[in-house]
């Protein structure tokens, strides 16, 4: 008939024939756009005339080729985290640790235990499948999420971050586009709450994000992704330093402190969940926002850390 279709048993052997039909049912609705995925980067690497075999990434960490993705699409789910964290057991080395793909609107987190990454069944929606891989957290906070305020105080920071909010970052800018800055609090999206920090400049907003507050720190080096202009990060963080009556950098510390108080409760969990010993833990940040907010987590946790 030239229907897609996906049976239980493709996917799991394992009893269970709720979770096993559902996990079909996942399956089989995704494989029309994933058959034309794989079909569209076989004919591109074909066009670049690349020889060497496809391989794709799965959400258990493992790979699989292209017969096998339009077989069993459902594998490949969380495998960006996965591809984060294999790439840091091989270039870091880490034996015990908390990994962070930090973007630019949220953050994955997971575990690396005994120089593995852990694992559990997926579950979307709140209801499981029979579909390993890595057990990822997801908190919305990360590199670009924009500062929010209440009176004189930084009350939080995200879930909304500058691209979503379609600005840009204040750090990015050369400073001489940074001028006289005003300090404007307004809604990212409609229906969102008016309490968002910006600076307007003649006419242009720029976002006051946790990476400017990391360059105001200069926590970000040459070379990182999140590096930006101090200056011009210093120069738009200055309008909220003068509202909350402190300095540019007390200011750029107490909004590292919000976004790290929003991560540290779920670190602390999963060192005790899987077990970790503290002493032997590290924090692993990979990302374009990793210098933005593993640093101040770390110090405030009392853990090393390494950038990937």
């Amino acid at each position: 008939m030239g229907v897609p279709a996906t049976g239980g048993h493709e996917i799991s052997k394992l009893y269970g024939l709720t979770v096993r039909t559902r996990s079909a049912v996942i399956n089989a609705s995704i494989l029309p756009k994933m058959t034309e995925t794989a079909e569209m980067v076989e004919a591109s690497i074909a066009a670049a005339g690349i020889k060497a075999p496809l391989m794709i990434m799965r959400g258990d960490g493992g790979v699989m080729d292209a017969a096998e993705m339009r077989r069993r699409p459902i594998l490949t789910m969380l495998s960006g985290p996965a591809a984060s964290v294999a790439g840091a057991l091989m270039h870091l080395r880490v034996s015990d640790g908390i990994f962070f793909e930090v973007g630019g609107t949220s953050t994955n987190i997971g575990v690396i235990r005994h120089g593995r990454p852990t694992l559990k069944y997926v579950e979307l929606g709140g209801h499981r499948t029979n579909v390993h891989s890595l057990d990822v957290r997801v908190l919305g906070v990360a590199g670009g999420s924009l500062i929010r305020l209440a009176g004189r105080e930084v009350v939080d920071v995200g879930p909304r971050s500058a691209h979503i909010a379609g600005l840009p970052y204040s750090t990015f800018a050369a400073p001489d586009e940074i001028l006289e800055p005003e300090l404007v609090l307004l809604r990212p999206r409609p229906g969102d709450p008016d309490d968002y920090a910006a600076v307007r400049v003649s006419g242009k907003l720029f976002a006051l994000t946790t990476t400017c507050a990391a360059n105001v720190l200069a926590l970000p080096k040459p070379g990182d992704y999140s590096h930006g202009n101090a200056e011009s990060a210093r120069r738009a963080f200055a309008p909220l330093a003068a509202r909350l009556g402190v300095s540019v950098d007390a200011v750029a510390e107490r909004v590292l402190a919000t976004a790290a108080r929003k991560v540290i409760p779920l670190v602390e969990t999963l060192l005790g969940e899987y077990g970790l010993d503290r002493s032997q833990a590290v924090l692993v940040g990979g990302g374009g926002g990793a210098t933005a907010l593993i640093p101040f987590t770390a110090k405030l946790l009392g853990l090393p850390y390494r950038i990937a």
